[in-house]
């Protein structure tokens, strides 16, 4: 099929970046260019694309100066710490992204104009701008300057890599002790973060590590796996390396030396039942006594016992045998869990230690009792699927397990704790929590310390809509191992509904009591200013109207804050709360950022019936163990075997 070709206006390859440019490019066809003329106006975008930003990054080191007056044309000097938080709100961005995007900004507008001039005019990209902003960092104001004059004429023909090496080189020779101030200053941002990745797992990275601690623990790690390799484990190095790596940071192998360690992995490498399993295994648990169940002791103290609202509710039951659960998931509405027979079930060798919860875990009890396969949640983090879900909440059997009944919109309703836990799940070995300090003289101290420990064991979030729960109460008994704990958690929401406590119970206590924060963390889920993604119960009550001004420490009056956003409101923002949890942000310019809570939970489409499970190792075979590969490496390694011997052994 013939076109007619689309001619592209003289001069567009010089045409500089600006309204006249995007107005000749807003005209064109583009799908009857040439494409001799394609390139051209991809180039003409990308300088476009360039100008714009140069021109965003300008009006937004002017935003991060505005101080709190609203119409004013009132400017800091220099930004400070809050700079950046609304440019956060404005464009939904994390914290994180909000203060490099800021520091980017104020850096072309304070110390590289001439890279600022230069990304407007099209002749860099951004990329190129953040290689400028990033090496010349920590670097004199006039050197900084000399260095970005004398590479910019040439920065668009060099790539990245290219153009780092450059600044290093030049750096290099007008200061040798540029690179050690560099490297002291890169130390003081240490930090380890956590990731979700995008296929479900997760990663741990170090940033601006020590590098010789980094390069002694590399080597201790590969020394253990080496030694455990030697010793008879049969499974792919890179493996071991990731299960030392994690027992040491988890907790799992505290304690132990480096051969205790290696005869420790040998142990647990032994065949064992599949931990989703665990519910097809009743097991008798002895050691539960009487009353007292795992995981709830530093939480539920004076005033912290079960609640069916946001001023709590009944006292705590006590803990009571159930028995197991299935893996033949009738639905929900019909469900019947039969109890199969009695295995006993894999424990751990002895001597080794539980480690540290993986935090809070928020998932629907149906989807536990194997009724659905609904994703789930590790707060901070994000979405897990069922099966995953599933062993990280036996695995924290001895956490704190919350429930949050809801409406049908998702809502809560009641949230409380119970002791209760389903008959067949194993118990782990209990970890020690005593306190890094002996307690100390205040209530404050020791609060701190309680939650800390608290935090160390874990959450798990059980989620239950009302109409679903009412259904199970008609017919407990099919329930099964799981019936004592929907019975607990019944006879509590009863309790509250029948018995509620007064709304404003404790309204002029300064610290909120155990259920109310509960009640705000199960709420707001996650820290209340926009875009941030800090788990609730990481973070502090604010007082929306301030308990020195007659704020009242009730749920109409309490968000959950990280300690940044805590503090911006001693900074010119101001916060308002219409309902409870739903919030508006007054920043310092006057803009109105409205939050509202978010359901606990968020409605799903059902599933696919077209999908199909499979075995990942079916279709997705392990590498072979390359024993020799190291884990400090340029690049990834090769996999394949040499296909000849004569050609040599693979480099790894």
């Amino acid at each position: 099929m013939l076109v007619e070709r689309q001619m592209i206006p003289e001069g567009l390859a010089e045409m500089a970046p600006g309204p006249e440019l995007a107005a000749a490019l807003a005209e064109l066809d583009l799908a009857r260019l040439s494409g001799y003329d394609a390139v051209v106006v991809m180039q003409a975008y990308g300088r476009l694309e360039a100008h714009v930003q140069a021109r965003k990054a300008t009006v937004m080191a002017e935003v991060g100066l505005y101080v709190p007056a609203p119409g004013d044309m009132t400017k800091m000097a220099v930004p400070d710490k809050y700079s950046a938080d609304e440019i956060r709100a404005a464009l939904t961005l994390t914290r994180r992204a909000a203060e490099r995007e800021y520091a980017f900004a104020h850096a072309l507008a304070a110390r590289l104009p001439a890279v600022r001039d230069a990304l407007n005019a099209g002749q860099i990209d951004k990329p190129r701008a953040l290689v400028f902003c990033d090496w010349l960092e920590d670097v004199p104001a006039d050197l900084a300057r000399a260095v970005a004059d004398h590479l910019l004429p040439a920065a668009g023909r060099h790539t990245t890599s290219e153009l780092k090496d450059k600044i290093k080189r030049l750096l290099l020779a007008a200061d040798p002790s540029w690179a050690r101030r560099r490297y002291e200053r890169a130390l003081q941002r240490r930090r380890v973060e956590g990731t979700l990745l995008p296929d479900g797992t997760a990663g741990i990275t170090g940033h601006q590590l020590p590098l010789d601690q980094a390069a002694a623990a590399i080597t201790r790690v590969d020394a253990i796996a080496q030694q455990a390799k030697r010793a008879g484990l049969h499974i792919p190095i890179d493996h071991i390396r990731t299960d030392i790596f994690l027992g040491l940071l988890d907790g799992t192998f505290t304690g132990l030396d480096d051969a205790q360690i290696a005869a420790a992995l040998l142990q647990i490498g032994r065949p064992r039942p599949e931990e989703d399993d665990y519910d097809d295994q009743l097991v008798d648990n002895p050691q539960d006594g009487p009353g007292e169940g795992p995981g709830d002791g530093p939480d539920t103290g004076a005033g912290g016992g079960p609640g069916g609202g946001p001023a709590g509710g009944p006292g705590d039951g006590p803990n009571g045998k159930s028995g197991g659960g299935s893996d033949d998931r009738p639905s929900p509405s019909s469900g019947s869990v039969p109890e199969p027979a009695s295995e006993p079930a894999w424990a751990p060798p002895e001597g080794l230690k539980a480690g540290f919860a993986a935090g809070e875990i928020r998932v629907q009890v149906s989807t536990l009792m194997h009724l659905d396969d609904l994703p789930a949640e590790l707060a901070g983090w994000g979405p897990l699927h069922a099966h995953l879900a599933r062993r990280m909440a036996k695995a924290q059997i001895n956490s704190q397990w919350r429930y949050a009944v809801c409406d049908d919109d998702g809502r809560l309703l009641h949230a409380g704790i119970t002791r209760h836990r389903p008959r067949g799940w194993p118990r782990r070995p209990a970890r020690d929590y005593r306190p890094l300090a002996e307690p100390g003289p205040t209530r404050g101290a020791e609060t701190k310390r309680r939650r800390v420990s608290a935090r160390s064991r874990g959450i798990v979030e059980l989620q239950i809509p009302r109409a679903l729960l009412r259904l199970w109460q008609a017919d407990l008994a099919s329930l099964g191992g799981w019936a004592p704990l929907i019975a607990d958690i019944i006879g509590q929401v009863d309790q509250a509904e029948q018995c509620p406590e007064r709304s404003d119970a404790g309204d002029r206590r300064r610290f909120a009591a155990t259920r109310l924060r509960r009640w705000i963390q199960i709420r707001d889920r996650v820290c209340c200013h926009p875009g941030c993604r800090a788990p609730a119960t990481r973070t502090e009550l604010d007082h929306t109207q301030a308990y020195g001004d007659g704020g009242t420490t009730t749920h109409t009056n309490l968000a959950a804050t990280c300690t940044h956003d805590h503090d911006l409101r001693d900074h010119g923002w101001q916060l308002t709360q219409t309902a409870p949890g739903h919030l508006t942000w007054i920043s310092r310019t006057g803009h109105h950022y409205p939050i509202h809570p978010p359901p606990v939970i968020e409605p799903l489409p059902e599933p696919n019936p077209q999908t199909t499970d499979h075995d990942p190792a079916e279709t997705d075979p392990l590498p072979p163990p390359w024993e020799a590969a190291p884990i400090w490496a340029e690049s990834i390694p090769s996999r394949q075997p040499p296909t000849n011997p004569s050609q040599g052994e693979t480099s790894h």
